[in-house]
């Protein structure tokens, strides 16, 4: 599952568009409104990834480079590590 699939935005999405549906997602999985905590933290993270133009930049280019590899992850979503790595959740 990709960060735009996680928000259920197309990957032309612009950015008040990835705002606007990380809210509402974030609104209603909140876990202090009986979400799944681990889906609220799927969700903050795509959009943390999604609302930087140069995380965006970075992680389409990676997810093209899997494409193009026919290996998509089950889940490919950066990372905020120190060597700004991505992993497959």
């Amino acid at each position: 599952m990709t960060a735009y699939e996680v928000l259920s935005l197309p990957e032309t999405a612009t950015a008040d568009e990835v705002a606007q549906a990380a809210r509402r997602l974030l609104f209603e999985h909140h876990p202090d409104r009986g979400g799944d905590p681990e889906r609220f933290k799927l969700i903050a993270r795509a959009r943390d990834l999604l609302a930087d133009p140069d995380r965006r930049r970075a992680y389409d280019a990676r997810l093209a480079a899997w494409r193009a590899a026919q290996r998509p992850p089950a889940c490919l979503l950066y990372t905020s590590d120190a060597a700004d790595e991505f992993r497959t959740v």
